[in-house]
């Protein structure tokens, strides 16, 4: 904990055309940045649940010298790329991918 220089807690909820009636896929996470020692702008990101497997998982972040925010999150089965973006105070463009092992991979683009 005395490494982490904030965190936050984050709560989503979905619906999938292709998902089943009686199931949920509305969640909740809990993060926390650990940046490098050397370059705070970098580091880990620890999250109690990942989006793609529910279990613990320790992903990496970086902001490169346009600000935008990458993260990179490794599972079993693949990893998750996103990229964060900022087209004024108030909006978010986000770019995810999934990939998969066997080369399947999938995206997504979100303005928030």
């Amino acid at each position: 904990p005395e490494m982490a220089q904030g965190g936050c807690y984050v709560t989503w909820e979905a619906e999938l055309e292709w998902g089943q009636e009686d199931e949920s896929y509305d969640g909740s996470t809990i993060f926390a940045l650990v940046p490098d020692e050397d370059n705070p702008r970098k580091g880990r990101l620890l999250r109690d649940r990942g989006y793609a497997e529910i279990v613990p998982i320790v992903g990496f972040y970086d902001m490169d010298e346009e600000d935008t925010l990458n993260l990179v999150t490794p599972y079993d089965g693949g990893e998750v790329v996103e990229q964060f973006y900022y087209d004024g105070p108030d909006i978010i463009n986000r770019i995810s991918t999934v990939k998969r092992m066997g080369g399947f991979s999938t995206g997504t683009l979100a303005i928030e």
